[in-house]
């Protein structure tokens, strides 16, 4: 374990060992290291030991439950049996976690399933939630509707989520310039397989793998219960030399305008297609401010907007100084956030900052504490 993790888990074990974790069941402790209330997806293991009575319980089905004992949608994403006992890794949607504070919830055996209202559907290529509707191709897997039920409107003005490979042959062939010229061709244009991998009351995941020559794609879109984004886990193995990857995105918007963040806030520029850097997120919305969409990112900073068309870039196969770069096996996060109103009405700035600082969950012991369940250690505003 990398001693960043080390330190975490430290940190964070020694905020627990002094929390009331007593209760039915077994304690899980949320934590928000960003400086506002947050209501996001939590991923947390929790070890069952080998006991003849519980194991028996706990072959049934489980639910979840926060502090004041309310029910919370919960889904068992894996199961597996080691030495110490049995292993549930879950997700469940953590609501209203403090400011730099934490949050107790509980997980219980139960013979139920949840039984609140269903809102995370799915058919073979469809996905929806209280918020999103998402339809693919049945050929190329592209998104070909994202449809926005808060503002009843379609997002997207053509394929979305496109991989598109475009010749990249800057004159000194230097990683450190581009030479963007043709499309030469988009990922699952000749055919993707895609399947429904997961579905529960918390999260959808339909998977979509693709090519593009000898590279591969593999990409979840996924969408959860009461967060209104489409994410999309992108894994791919690239093979290719001085061809760039970049997933378009074209939206139904008027008079489209740009913005990009920066180091300390966030620049407006044209949407001439000029490729430009950009830190977690780009937005592009009406200038008339009625409604914009947000791409959202984990680690990719090259950007480009051309009339209402958003592109990420999402790899480089550049020769120089280093034949072999970027060959081999990435993994990236793109989130899509349509909204009413502009960026700042959306909270576009916090809505990056917290796909790159997730909430942290842990399984902590069961024993008395003088904190309370729910609790913030500091507030900040502006």
């Amino acid at each position: 374990m990398p001693r960043g993790e080390r330190a975490l888990d430290f940190s964070l074990e020694t905020i627990s060992n002094t929390i009331d974790t007593r209760g039915e069941g077994f304690p899980v402790v949320v934590y928000n290291p960003l400086f506002w209330a947050r209501t996001e997806p939590a991923f947390v293991e929790v070890v069952v030991p080998p006991d003849a009575k519980t194991a028996r319980v706990w072959a049934g089905a489980v639910r979840m439950t926060d502090g004041e004992g309310k029910d919370v949608a919960v889904q068992v994403l894996e199961k597996r049996v080691e030495d110490g006992g049995t292993v549930f890794r879950i997700v469940f949607i953590a609501e209203n976690v403090p400011s730099l504070g934490y949050k107790l919830y509980r997980i219980i055996p139960s013979e139920k399933v949840w039984a609140g209202p269903e809102v995370v559907r799915a058919r073979a290529r469809e996905i929806e939630t209280e918020f999103l509707r998402v339809r693919l191709d049945p050929k190329t897997g592209w998104v070909e509707s994202l449809y926005d039920k808060t503002a009843q409107r379609e997002v997207l003005a053509g394929a979305g989520n496109v991989l598109e490979a475009i010749t990249d042959e800057p004159e000194s062939m230097s990683a450190w310039e581009l030479g963007l010229k043709d499309t030469v061709g988009r990922a699952g244009e000749n055919g993707a397989v895609f399947e429904l991998v997961e579905r529960g009351p918390v999260r959808v995941v339909l998977r979509v793998k693709s090519r593009f020559r000898d590279s591969t794609f593999e990409q979840d879109l996924t969408l959860y219960r009461g967060v209104p984004r489409l994410d999309c886990r992108m894994r791919l193995d690239w093979r290719e030399r001085n061809i760039m990857i970049k997933a378009a995105f074209p939206l139904d918007l008027k008079a489209p305008a740009a913005r990009f963040e920066i180091p300390y806030g966030s620049i407006a520029r044209p949407t001439d297609g000029t490729e430009v850097p950009a830190l977690r997120w780009v937005d592009v919305s009406e200038e008339s401010g009625e409604y914009g969409v947000s791409l959202l990112n984990d680690s990719k900073y090259g950007f480009d907007v051309k009339g209402n068309v958003m592109r990420l870039s999402v790899i480089h196969g550049a020769t120089a100084p280093d034949p072999e770069a970027d060959r081999g096996k990435h993994e990236l996060l793109c989130s899509l956030l349509p909204h009413r109103g502009d960026w700042k009405a959306a909270e576009t700035t916090r809505r990056g900052m917290e796909i790159n600082s997730p909430l942290v969950a842990r399984a902590p012991l069961v024993h008395s504490g003088a904190l309370p369940k729910v609790h913030s250690f500091v507030r900040v505003g502006p």
